[in-house]
């Protein structure tokens, strides 16, 4: 179906959609209308931790710019595309930072007013089905339905999985949302693609801990943390164990520089292939 190819600016070699909101929810509402059963819509969610991740990382890497859509989840990596825009190396850049909570609430509320199906897959124990509680209580006559997954996804076996597939298949879903965590849950869903495919499902996004804040498990950032671009902080201090995973920052950074002071000419907006 996917007759237009949505534009990319590639930051260290992953492709990140360079769309404004409006025109990615006018073309999943294509999607999610299709009758014919196709190959699903894979939308990621990539930050400056991620994309620092998947240089050393290279199936992470490819499995990035095998999604359909991925969208710029952190503010660090909308302001590195303007920069290389500015310098020379890109031909376009990032229009705004779009989160995938955000993506995740508007979905749903695009799923209720099409009377579509959503499944939540993962997150912390009880978590999925409180989220899908606050949802039902949000988007009137949204069908929801939760299962938690195996604790070690990187250890799921066939009977798990079978058992997975079957919960997602039995509620007739159109939109799964898996939180896994990166890079498990973006690796599980290409590795599952074509099942997924085949039992009907049409829009697969990754959503990490998403659950936790849809369901109110961690406090929402106030808007003006949200919209400064801070909001990794604003969870730092509520979780002190991300510190480690926050000095990939400090790297991304690094690596950013480095390629403006690089002498090579633009980029593919389109990624890497």
């Amino acid at each position: 179906m996917h007759k237009k190819e949505l534009n990319k600016a590639t930051i260290l070699k992953v492709g990140i959609t360079s769309s404004y909101k409006d025109e990615l929810i006018r073309f999943l509402t294509l999607s999610l209308e299709q009758k014919q059963a196709s190959k699903p819509i894979f939308i990621t969610t990539p930050n400056s931790e991620q994309l620092v991740q998947a240089t050393t990382n290279d199936t992470f890497r490819l499995t990035l710019n095998r999604s359909t859509i991925a969208l710029p989840d952190g503010i660090g990596i909308v302001i590195a595309s303007k920069l290389l825009h500015r310098a020379g190396k890109l031909q376009s850049y990032l229009k705004k930072r779009l989160t995938g909570r955000e993506m995740m609430i508007s979905l749903c509320q695009l799923a209720a007013s099409r009377k579509k199906r959503v499944f939540l897959l993962g997150g912390r124990p009880g978590v999925a089905a409180a989220a899908a509680d606050q949802l039902t209580s949000r988007f009137n006559g949204l069908k929801v339905a939760s299962w938690p997954g195996v604790k070690d996804i990187t250890k799921e076996s066939s009977v798990e999985l079978a058992q997975t597939l079957g919960r997602i298949e039995s509620h007739r879903s159109d939109i799964l949302f898996v939180a896994y965590g990166a890079p498990r849950q973006e690796l599980w869903v290409a590795k599952n693609l074509t099942d997924l495919q085949k039992i009907g499902v049409k829009i697969i996004m990754v959503v990490g801990g998403a659950f936790d804040i849809i369901a109110g498990k961690l406090p929402t950032a106030p808007k003006g943390i949200q919209s400064s671009g801070l909001e990794w902080l604003w969870r730092l201090i509520f979780e002190p164990w991300r510190f480690k995973r926050q000095l990939r920052l400090v790297k991304f950074w690094w690596l950013i520089f480095k390629q403006l002071l690089h002498r090579n000419n633009l980029v593919s907006p389109r990624g890497p292939r």
